[in-house]
């Protein structure tokens, strides 16, 4: 829902449903009319199941666990556009953490407290199918133990997004990584970072592969058909 009050608020929702549930809302307020600075308060249920390294969870044993994460909480954040296709924004955020290993029946609660700053650059033409522009995103978030956390730990994440066509013919490289680091006990499987599913290492499943450091590099070839012909110059 767009154009809420006249600074231009907006509404999104977003839900999923499925062996994965997720529900998110997410109110946006620019703070000024020409909407340079805004505010952003969203509400999260999570519920999904990943297949988690047996020493990743802190077991000395090979293979993966089939493990059930549930996380429900909030973040309130404030950020700028310093230029039409660069955003900085500063937050903070807290969740309650239910982790559950089927397996051996063990079930652990957790508080999550944590800081963060994200920086986005996007300049793309299109969402699914870009031809021109650069698109990056940089995340860092710090658990804060002064904050009531049970985590401590740092973590950066960062992607980049980059298209190149010539005539009808687009190769688009995508590169994303990610690093727990200042790790002291306890991490969170719920922030660790996953693969799995379609672009994202396909050959698994969504969601399939989760741990607190990774790196993943894709490269997609696509060619436009035109006047409904495939090989149309």
């Amino acid at each position: 829902m767009f154009g809420l009050n006249s600074y231009g608020g907006e509404w999104k929702n977003d839900i999923e449903i499925g062996r994965n549930k997720k529900f998110y809302t997410e109110y946006f307020q620019p703070l000024t009319s020409s909407q340079k600075f805004y505010f952003k308060s969203a509400f999260i249920y999570n519920d999904r199941k990943e297949y988690i390294p047996a020493k990743a969870a802190g077991i000395p044993l090979p293979g993966n666990f089939d493990v059930d994460m549930q996380r429900y909480g909030g973040k309130t954040g404030f950020g700028t556009y310093i230029f039409d296709d660069f955003e900085l924004e500063f937050g903070v955020a807290a969740h309650d953490d239910t982790v559950e290993v089927e397996l051996v029946g063990a079930k652990e609660n957790y508080d999550a407290r944590q800081i963060y700053s994200t920086i986005r650059i996007d300049s793309l033409d299109n969402l699914n199918f870009p031809n021109t522009g650069f698109a990056a995103k940089a995340k860092w978030i710090k658990e804060v133990e002064g904050l009531g956390s049970d985590y401590d730990f740092e973590q950066v994440y960062f992607n980049i997004e980059k298209p190149i066509t010539f005539g009808n013919h687009n190769i688009t490289t995508y590169l994303k990584y990610g690093e727990t680091y200042n790790k002291d006990g306890q991490s969170s499987l719920i922030e660790g970072f996953t693969l799995g599913g379609l672009f994202n290492l396909s050959g698994f499943a969504p969601y399939a592969l989760n741990d607190d450091n990774m790196f993943l590099g894709v490269m997609k070839y696509r060619y436009q058909i035109r006047d409904g012909g495939f090989l149309e110059p």
